[in-house]
């Protein structure tokens, strides 16, 4: 089956913003994001923007909200019901800039969904570099076929919410999931004192 990761470039002031989407395995896609249209640094689940449809058209509730871009993911052990789990879960947590965003809830989403390797939501990256490190090709939305099915499929939100594991303190899998993030950031905080050095002695030189 397939995963489907959204990006609309200028969002959050040319940041970005991310969305999800899987495929259910019945014909019917699962689609969602979180928008944070009041821009605020943290807020409430009532007033961060979430939104979650399930459609036999994936593409126009994103085009509907100016996403521009999708990768597309195989994943051939996925998990439709683990990440709907997660979806509910997501939708009761409050909003946070760094620790809860859109990029945040997309790669929990398809994590619990059964993408490997997806590049870990450093507090230091924005959406759109996170979207650009995802390993697939990269292509435009476009516009709809006339002939796609548009509506919205009418089906009562019942999930039961669940934490994903590596969201879990205590957990071997958060253990895992801090340190590898802990690394990475280590990692990218080094490369950038390196850059900064280096353009110092660059222009003491007069290179």
């Amino acid at each position: 089956m397939q995963a489907m990761i959204f990006v609309r470039p200028s969002g959050a002031d040319g940041v970005g913003h991310v969305g999800w989407g899987i495929d259910c395995g019945d014909g019917t896609f699962h689609v969602g994001s979180i928008e944070n249209p009041h821009h605020w640094l943290r807020s409430g689940p009532r007033t961060m923007g979430f939104w979650q449809v399930r459609t036999a058209d994936p593409y126009s509730p994103m085009l509907a909200r100016r996403y521009t871009t999708l990768k597309c993911l195989e994943v051939p052990l996925a998990n439709p019901s683990g990440a709907l789990r997660v979806v509910a879960w997501l939708s009761t947590r409050p909003y946070d800039i760094v620790l809860h965003n859109c990029m945040n809830a997309t790669y929990d989403v398809l994590r619990a969904y059964g993408v490997a390797s997806l590049p870990l939501p450093f507090r230091h990256w924005e959406p759109n570099g996170w979207f650009h490190a995802v390993h697939a090709p990269a292509r435009p939305l476009g516009v709809p076929p006339a002939q796609a099915t548009l509506a919205c499929i009418d089906m009562p939100w019942n999930t039961t919410p669940e934490a994903p594991a590596w969201r879990v303190r205590s957990t071997a899998e958060h253990r895992a999931f801090q340190q590898a993030l802990a690394a990475s950031e280590g990692a990218q905080a080094q490369r950038s004192l390196s850059a900064i050095i280096r353009d110092f002695v660059h222009t003491l030189v007069g290179g």
